[in-house]
C-alpha cells in the first residue's frame, strides 16, 4: 500500500491538508505459569513463507506417537506445536510434584524422604485430577562417603539413600482415551542432598557394567550418575533393581494394552531418566515406546552410549536453556552430529580425537534439542543468575511462552503473527483496516466509510453545524469544493478540522498497528476540537470564537457555530 501522502495526493492541497509521513515500523520490546493451560496459542509454519500461523489442533490421542518422538519431533519444535507444548508442560508438572514431595528440612527426622503417602501424593501436589496414580516410590543411593568433619555442620549431613522420585500409571478411563494409550510416568527430582552434589562432581566417564553394555560396544557414562543408579546398601535396593522389577510388573499387568513409558526429570533427574531409559531398553525386548523428556539435564555419556540409545529406539527430547551452564557440563563435546553440520567447524584428526576420548572427558549430546533462552523472556529473568536460569520453574515458563526461533516468546507472538500477516497482505496490496477489522483498507474506506472514522467525522461535522452523514473521500472533496469556498472564517475552520481529522485518524491507525493501543473516537474528537481552539487563536478572523465547555468528555459547539447551506 502507498503512503498516506501518495493516497491523498489528488485534490487535497487546496484544503490545506498536510498528512503525516508514517509507515515506520514500531520496535516492540518470570511470571507464574499456573494458568498456562488456559492459554491456547497454536503455531505452525508455512515452509514457503517461513512465517508463524495460527492453527487449532486438539487431536492428542491420534497424534500421541508424534508427541512421544516417533519421528524425532520433526516439524514440531520450531515453531513449537501447541499440543506438544501442553504435553511437555504436563510432564513438567510430574517433575514439580517430585520436588514438592521431597522433604528438604535437614532438621527433620524425615529429611530426604517423601512427605506424603503414595495414595495421596499427587493430590497433595495439585495433580489429583491428572488421571494417574503412584504405584512405586523410588530411592537412590550414593556410594560416596561423607567426610567425618561434616558432622560439625548438621545442615550438611545427609543420608546415603534418599527419595528421588516415583512411578505413576494412568488409570483413568477418560484420560487413557484422551491420551490414546495407557501412559507410565517415571519422574525424578534434581539434586537435593550434599551426597548427591558429591556424586555430581564425579564427572569422568566410566564403562557400564557388563549387564548394561552390549557385546562389542564401549558405552560410558558419568561416574556419579551410574553410581546413584546402581549402588545399594543394606536394607535398600538399588534404583536400578527397583526400576527393572517395576517395569517387568507393568509389562505383565498391561500386556494386552497400548502402552507408553515416559521418563522425565530435571537436572540430576534428567540424567537419571536418560540412564534409566537406556537400561530398560537394553534389558527388555518388545517394549512399548520409551521417551525421555529432559529438563535442564547435564551430559550423560559418550558417543557409544548415544549410539546404543538410538539403536534401542529410545526417543530423547532435551529441553535446554542456552543460558543454563548445567546443560553444558560435564566434559566437552567433539565431532557431535549437531556441531558437524556447521561448516565453520573442521573435524579433528582421528588420532587427536582418540587421545582426547581416552581422557574420559569427551561426552556426546543425545536425542533432539528444544533450545530456549532466558534472554528472550520479557520478564527479565536474570542472565547472570545460574540458579534462576537452571530452575525448573524457569524452564516451564520458557516452554509455556516459546513460539518459534523467529518470534521466540508468546507475549509478543500475537503481535508478530498479526504483523507478518499484514506484511503478507501488503505484498499483495491488501491491508486490513486497523480501525474496524471488518474490511480491507483503502482511501475510501479509511476516509470515511470505516465505522470508526465515519462516526468521528460525522460528529465533527455536527460540531461545525453541518447536519449530514459522512461521505466517502471523493464525495467529501466534491461536497467541500461546492460549499466550502472563499477565505471566510467558516472555510478556515472547516479546512483545519478536516486536516486534523485526517491526521488523527492516520495516527490512530498507526498506533493500533505498531503500538497495539487504541482510543475511542470520542477521545479523538475532543483532541481535534482542542487543536482547533488553539490554532484559531492565531487568526484574527477567528479571534471571537471559543469553546463553552470541554469537560466530562463531551464536546460543546462554538458559541457561534458554522452554518453551511
Amino acid at each position: 500500500m502507498q503512503c498516506l501522502n501518495q493516497l491523498l495526493s489528488t485534490n487535497y492541497q487546496h484544503f490545506g491538508l498536510a498528512p503525516p509521513n508514517t509507515w515506520q515500523y514500531y520496535s516492540s520490546t518470570l511470571k507464574s505459569s499456573t494458568a498456562r493451560r488456559r492459554i491456547k496459542i497454536s503455531n505452525s509454519c508455512d515452509p514457503s513463507s517461513g512465517h508463524c500461523q495460527l492453527i487449532d489442533n486438539d487431536k492428542l490421542g491420534g497424534r500421541w506417537m508424534d508427541f512421544q518422538g516417533i519421528k524425532n519431533w520433526d516439524g514440531l519444535l520450531d515453531p513449537l506445536d501447541n499440543d506438544l507444548r501442553e504435553e511437555i508442560l504436563r510432564y513438567g508438572e510430574f517433575v514439580e510434584a517430585a520436588y514438592s514431595c521431597f522433604d528438604f528440612d535437614t532438621s527433620s527426622s524425615t529429611y530426604a524422604t517423601c512427605r506424603y503417602p503414595k495414595d495421596t501424593m499427587l493430590t497433595q501436589c495439585g495433580l489429583g485430577q491428572s488421571g494417574y496414580k503412584v504405584i512405586k516410590n523410588l530411592h537412590a543411593t550414593c556410594a560416596v562417603q561423607m567426610p567425618r568433619w561434616i558432622d560439625r555442620f548438621p545442615k550438611m549431613v545427609s543420608p546415603r539413600s534418599s527419595w528421588i522420585g516415583y512411578v505413576a500409571v494412568c488409570d483413568d478411563v477418560d484420560e487413557i482415551a484422551r491420551l490414546g494409550r495407557r501412559d507410565v510416568v517415571i519422574a525424578y527430582r534434581g539434586t537435593a542432598t550434599c551426597s548427591e552434589w558429591l556424586e555430581n562432581l564425579r564427572a569422568t566417564l566410566t564403562c557400564l557394567p557388563d549387564d548394561m553394555a552390549p557385546e562389542n560396544s564401549e558405552p560410558m557414562v558419568q561416574s556419579g550418575f551410574l553410581s546413584m543408579y546402581t549402588s545399594k546398601i543394606e536394607g535398600n535396593r538399588s534404583l536400578q533393581d527397583t526400576i527393572l522389577q517395576e517395569i517387568a510388573s507393568i509389562l505383565s499387568n498391561y500386556s494386552d494394552e497400548t502402552l507408553s513409558i515416559t521418563l522425565t526429570g530435571h537436572s540430576l533427574g534428567a540424567a537419571l531418566a536418560t540412564l534409566t531409559a537406556y537400561d530398560i531398553t537394553t534389558k527388555f525386548n518388545h517394549l512399548p515406546m520409551v521417551t525421555v523428556l529432559s529438563f535442564g539435564g547435564p551430559r550423560v555419556g559418550n558417543k557409544s552410549f548415544r549410539y546404543q540409545l538410538d539403536k534401542n529406539g529410545t526417543k530423547v527430547l532435551r529441553i535446554v536453556n542456552s543460558d543454563d551452564p548445567i546443560t553444558k557440563v560435564p566434559g566437552f563435546v567433539i565431532d557431535d552430529d549437531d556441531m558437524a553440520s556447521d561448516a565453520t567447524l573442521t573435524r579433528l584428526p582421528s588420532w587427536l580425537e582418540k587421545c582426547m576420548e581416552d581422557t574420559q572427558w569427551v561426552y556426546a549430546e543425545v536425542g533432539k534439542e528444544l533450545k530456549l533462552s532466558s534472554k528472550d523472556s520479557p520478564h527479565h529473568i536474570s542472565k547472570g543468575n545460574v540458579a534462576t536460569c537452571h530452575d525448573l520453574k524457569t524452564y516451564l515458563h520458557l516452554v509455556n511462552n516459546f513460539v518459534s526461533s523467529s518470534c521466540p516468546f508468546r507475549a509478543t507472538a500475537k503481535k508478530v503473527v498479526k504483523r507478518e500477516s499484514r506484511e503478507r497482505k501488503a505484498a499483495l496490496g491488501i491491508i486490513e483496516c486497523a480501525l474496524c477489522k471488518a474490511a480491507d483498507e483503502d482511501v475510501d474506506h479509511l476516509f470515511f466509510k470505516c465505522p470508526y472514522s465515519k462516526n468521528l467525522w460525522t460528529k465533527l461535522l455536527g460540531w461545525q453545524g453541518v447536519h449530514r452523514q459522512a461521505l466517502g473521500w471523493n464525495a467529501e472533496l466534491a461536497w467541500a469544493g461546492k460549499f466550502v469556498t472563499g477565505k471566510n472564517a467558516r472555510t478556515m475552520v472547516y479546512r483545519m478540522v478536516l486536516a486534523s481529522c485526517v491526521y488523527f485518524i492516520w495516527q490512530e491507525r498507526n498506533n493500533r498497528i505498531f503500538q497495539d493501543s487504541a482510543r475511542p473516537h470520542e477521545v479523538l474528537c475532543k483532541m481535534i476540537v482542542q487543536e482547533i481552539h488553539f490554532r484559531s487563536a492565531r487568526f484574527s478572523k477567528l479571534a471571537g470564537w471559543g469553546m463553552s465547555n470541554l469537560s466530562g468528555g463531551s464536546i460543546c459547539l462554538y458559541t457561534n457555530p458554522l452554518a453551511f447551506n
